[in-house]
């Protein structure tokens, strides 16, 4: 019965594993050309400015905080299946996946559902240099309260420039202000899409190191990019 057991728990972990190849696939065809560009180099691992110009979020559950062991914010994430999440692959530099967790709700400190992480992987392509392919899925050990953020499925390209986005994160509100943890919403404009990276500028919001890895939404609410 023992053996029985062992053998149910790796064919659990081969499907676990199989699903993740399967998101990370999936992932790289439709996300790798829509990095978001921030407002400061996201590698330059200090917290910055968050949404500027933003407001406080009730809103948007499937965003949420990705929380180190001591309980503080590092980044953002987007839920787009039930056990999984997406973020910046610069956002794991430095850090055991399986030591973070996420955060569902509106503001740390006021409360909310925390959810372990079981797992996480970096696009394999990522240049931490460059920034180039930015993107990681975590895989969440329970199933996420919440519903999920849809990736948009059409075309990432040129005819996307002049459209506004809003720019979800769980930064803080000034450098160095340490208030991190609080969800804001801003929006910004798209000025550019090429390859791997969607340019916005302030409209009158864009978000900056406190947001890496949260969603830039387009108006019907699909994921067009991460920061």
């Amino acid at each position: 019965r023992r053996g029985d057991a062992r053998g149910r728990r790796a064919s659990r972990r081969a499907v676990a594993t199989s699903r993740a190849q399967r998101y990370d696939r999936r992932m790289r065809r439709r996300l790798l050309v829509c990095a978001l560009a921030a407002c400061a180099a996201p590698h330059e691992r200090s917290v910055g400015q968050a949404i500027t110009n933003g407001s406080d979020d009730a809103g948007d559950p499937a965003v949420i905080a990705l929380v180190d062991g001591e309980g503080d914010v590092g980044c953002t994430a987007s839920v787009i299946e039930a056990h999984t999440a997406i973020t910046a692959a610069h956002c794991l530099e430095g850090q055991a996946p399986r030591a973070l967790s996420v955060f569902f709700g509106a503001s740390v400190a006021a409360g909310g559902t925390l959810v372990a992480v079981s797992a996480g992987s970096a696009d394999p392509s990522f240049d931490p240099s460059s920034l180039a392919n930015d993107v990681a899925m975590l895989t969440l050990r329970d199933a996420a309260p919440v519903a999920v953020l849809a990736i948009e499925p059409g075309p990432l390209d040129a005819s996307l420039v002049g459209q506004t986005v809003d720019a979800v994160g769980f930064g803080t509100t000034a450098a160095g202000a340490g208030d991190a943890g609080v969800k804001h919403v801003g929006t910004a404009q798209i000025t550019d899409v090429q390859a791997d990276t969607i340019t916005v500028v302030p409209d009158p919001s864009q978000p900056c190191l406190g947001d890496s890895g949260g969603p830039a939404l387009l108006a019907d609410g699909n994921i067009a990019g991460v920061v």
